[in-house]
């Protein structure tokens, strides 16, 4: 208990300093018995221990983290950046400019916190424009995520096997969900 009441304690520190968003920085599990940590990496922490850090660092910053429904799954917004060399006037091998490409995707984390498993699921979306936020419908079945599109920003609702409905909702930058999960 003493070793979350110290990561609490920290990431707050941390989130304060930074302006950061508390709630997007820790997560309880809906059974409340785990707790995504997003600080220098995705760990998992329960009331006794952390995680070691649970993803490659192929995938990138960890955006946003969403508990699913059963405990043990999760969504996970994550930007990868993609190098690319100039095709006029850069000599072969130098870097030139960075692009991002940001993810939703499923994954699953079981076991113990100290042996935690992590497996990659379905890519669900991925897009050059930045996700900015990212909410799990009350029933678990529906995502909705707003991007920046042109200064202006787009909400859109992506079902966990896949089924993307772009733009349905235009100028409005954070999505919350109705109870039975009909509407935004």
């Amino acid at each position: 208990m003493k070793l979350l009441k110290l990561i609490t304690a920290s990431l707050f520190s941390i989130t304060v300093l930074c302006s950061c968003d508390f709630e997007e920085r820790l997560t309880w599990s809906p059974d409340g018995k785990r707790m995504a940590v997003l600080a220098d990496q995705l760990r998992l922490a329960d009331a006794d221990s952390i995680s070691r850090p649970l993803l490659n660092k192929q995938f990138g910053s960890v955006l946003s983290f969403r508990w699913l429904p059963d405990n043990h799954h999760a969504l996970l917004a994550y930007r990868r950046y993609q190098h690319h060399l100039s095709k006029t006037g850069a000599k072969a091998g130098t870097k030139t400019a960075d692009t991002s490409v940001d993810y939703l995707q499923l994954f699953d984390f079981n076991g113990e916190i100290k042996e935690v498993k992590v497996t990659a699921g379905p890519i669900l979306f991925k897009s050059s424009e930045a996700i900015d936020d990212l909410r799990l419908s009350p029933t678990g079945k529906l995502a909705a995520f707003s991007q920046a599109d042109k200064g202006r920003h787009k909400i859109s609702i992506v079902t966990l096997s896949g089924v993307l409905k772009k733009d349905l909702v235009r100028n409005a930058s954070k999505p919350e969900w109705s109870k039975d999960s009909r509407s935004i």
